[in-house]
C-alpha cells in the first residue's frame, strides 16, 4: 500500500504531454491533409492546408474567421478534383478544434474523410500545419520587406509565397510539391521577382502608333506565369494583364538600407528571398524577363474565394513612361557595366517612379 502511494504521488507530479513522431510514409500524396488558420491580419484570416505527404500547399483567404469551415470544405472538394485522376482522395483530416463544426462533420461523414482534431491546448499535434504556417509568415515578411510593398497588401504576398513554395523543389528533392501532388510538371522559367517594377500593354488607346505603355508594380501571378497581377498608378486599379515585361532588378518601392552600402564592390544577390526558398536552388531573376500579348482586365482581385470581398485599396505604383526603360536598357549592359553604376542606375529609376506617384 506505501509503495503504491509512493507511486501514485510520483505519476501525479509527472504528468507531460503525449509525444511521438507522425510516419507520413503510410500515406500517399493527397490522402492526409493538414488544415490551420493565419490571423488576424488587418481583419482577415487565411486558411493554410498542406500535404502531409508531398507538402503542397493550398491557401484561401477569408474576411471572417467563421468561413473557416466552409472554405476548408471549398479547398478539399477543390484538391479532389485534381486527386481523382490519380484515383485518389482525401481520407484524412487533421486540424484544430475552431474547424470542429457541424458542417465539417456532416461534410466528413458524407465523403468518408476520418477527421482528427486536436485535444484543446495540444496544437502540436497539428505540427505540420503549424510549421507551414510559420514558413509562409516568414516568407511573406521576406517579400514585402525586400520589396517595399505596403504591409495592407499582404493577402498579394501570401497568394505568391503559396505559388513559390509549391513550384519551386526543396532541399535534396528534384520535384516541387505540386509536381509529387499531381504528377503534372509546371513550367516557372519566367518567374519575375515580388514588387518590381513591370510595363504592361495599353490597350485602351485607338491609335495604336501612340501607344503608351503603362506601368506599375508586379503583385504576383494569378495560377499561371503568363498572367501578372500589377498595381496601376494612374487608374488606382488591380491589372489582370499577359502583356507585360518586368525590370527585375529595379524595385520603385523599396527603401535603401544602410546595408547596401556596407559593401559596393560587393554584388547584392536581387533575388534573394523574392523567389528562392531556403534550402533549395536560388533562381537567378536578373537575367529573366517575361513577355507576353494579350488584354488584360481591370476588375479589382476578390479578398476570399468568393466575388463578394474586395481587397484594400493600395497605394499610387508606378506610372512612369517607357523612358526610363529605354534609358536603363540603352546606358547599361549587364555584362560590361561596373556593379556599382548597373546599382545606381536602378536606383535612380526607382526614386524617379517614386517621384512621379508623388
Amino acid at each position: 500500500m506505501i509503495k503504491f502511494m509512493k507511486f501514485a504521488q510520483h505519476v501525479r507530479g509527472n504528468v507531460h504531454k503525449t509525444s511521438g513522431k507522425p510516419n507520413v510514409e503510410q500515406y500517399q500524396a493527397g490522402e492526409m491533409l493538414h488544415a490551420d488558420l493565419i490571423g488576424p491580419i488587418y481583419k482577415s484570416y487565411a486558411l493554410v492546408c498542406i500535404d502531409a505527404k508531398s507538402k503542397f500547399i493550398a491557401g484561401y483567404l477569408l474576411s471572417r474567421k467563421s468561413q473557416a469551415s466552409s472554405s476548408l470544405i471549398t479547398v478539399i472538394n477543390r484538391l479532389n478534383s485534381i486527386l481523382k485522376f490519380q484515383d485518389r482522395k482525401v481520407c484524412f483530416l487533421r486540424t484544430d478544434n475552431e474547424f470542429r463544426t457541424k458542417e465539417l462533420n456532416g461534410f466528413c461523414d458524407a465523403n468518408g474523410i476520418n477527421a482528427e482534431f486536436t485535444a484543446p491546448h495540444s496544437s502540436y499535434q497539428n505540427g505540420k500545419a503549424e510549421n507551414a504556417n510559420k514558413i509562409i509568415k516568414n516568407k511573406m515578411k521576406l517579400l514585402l520587406v525586400d520589396s517595399g510593398i505596403p504591409k495592407h497588401l499582404w493577402t498579394y504576398a501570401f497568394k505568391h509565397t503559396i505559388f513559390l513554395l509549391n513550384h519551386i523543389p526543396r532541399s535534396n528533392d528534384n520535384e516541387s510539391p505540386w509536381e509529387k501532388f499531381s504528377t503534372k510538371k509546371k513550367n516557372i522559367d519566367g518567374i519575375i521577382p515580388f514588387g518590381c517594377l513591370v510595363f504592361y500593354f495599353n490597350y485602351k488607346n485607338d491609335q495604336k502608333i501612340f501607344t503608351t505603355n503603362q506601368s506599375g508594380v508586379f503583385l504576383g501571378y494569378d495560377n499561371t506565369i503568363k498572367i501578372a497581377i500589377i498595381y496601376d498608378g494612374q487608374s488606382k486599379k488591380i491589372i489582370r494583364t499577359s502583356a507585360f515585361q518586368a525590370l527585375p532588378s529595379v524595385f520603385p518601392l523599396r527603401n535603401e538600407s544602410w546595408y547596401e552600402h556596407a559593401g559596393k564592390n560587393v554584388k547584392r544577390v536581387t533575388g534573394y528571398p523574392v523567389s528562392s526558398y531556403v534550402g533549395s536552388d536560388n533562381v537567378n531573376v536578373e537575367s529573366i524577363s517575361s513577355n507576353h500579348s494579350g488584354k488584360y482586365d481591370d476588375s479589382p482581385i476578390p479578398l476570399s474565394g468568393d466575388d463578394s470581398d474586395s481587397p484594400p485599396p493600395g497605394p499610387p505604383a508606378a506610372s512612369v513612361g517607357l523612358s526610363s526603360q529605354d534609358s536603363l536598357n540603352r546606358n547599361l549592359n549587364p555584362v560590361t557595366t561596373p556593379v556599382n553604376q548597373l546599382r545606381s542606375e536602378e536606383r535612380r529609376v526607382g526614386k524617379e517612379c517614386r517621384s512621379r506617384w508623388s
